[in-house]
C-alpha cells in the first residue's frame, strides 16, 4: 500500500462525484488508514459544505489539506469569507 511507501511524504485522493450525495464509510476508513502513516491531501467534489465537513470531522487535521469544490449552486450558497467561497462561476 502507498501508505508504507517511506519515500512518500503526502498521499494525495481524487474524489469524484457520489451519486449518493455522501462519501461511502469505507472510503472515509481509508482516509484515516492514510493519516496513520501519512499526510493526507483531499483534493475532489463534495455535493455540499455539510458533507464536506461530515467527512473533515472524522480525520486529524495535524497533515491533512482539503481542496474541495462544490457544484455551482453549492458555492453561491457559501459562507462569506469562507475559503474558496469566492470562486467565479461562468455560466
Amino acid at each position: 500500500m502507498l501508505a508504507q511507501v517511506p519515500e512518500l511524504n503526502v498521499i494525495e485522493v481524487a474524489l469524484d462525484p457520489v451519486p449518493t450525495g455522501r462519501r461511502p464509510a469505507a472510503e472515509i476508513e481509508m482516509f484515516q488508514h492514510i493519516q496513520q502513516h501519512k499526510s493526507l491531501m483531499i483534493d475532489g467534489y463534495f455535493p455540499s459544505l455539510a458533507e464536506r465537513d461530515r467527512v473533515v470531522s472524522h480525520l486529524e487535521p495535524r497533515g491533512l489539506c482539503v481542496n474541495a469544490r462544490f457544484a455551482p449552486d453549492e458555492y453561491r450558497s457559501l459562507p462569506a469569507g469562507l475559503p474558496g467561497s469566492e470562486v467565479w462561476i461562468l455560466a
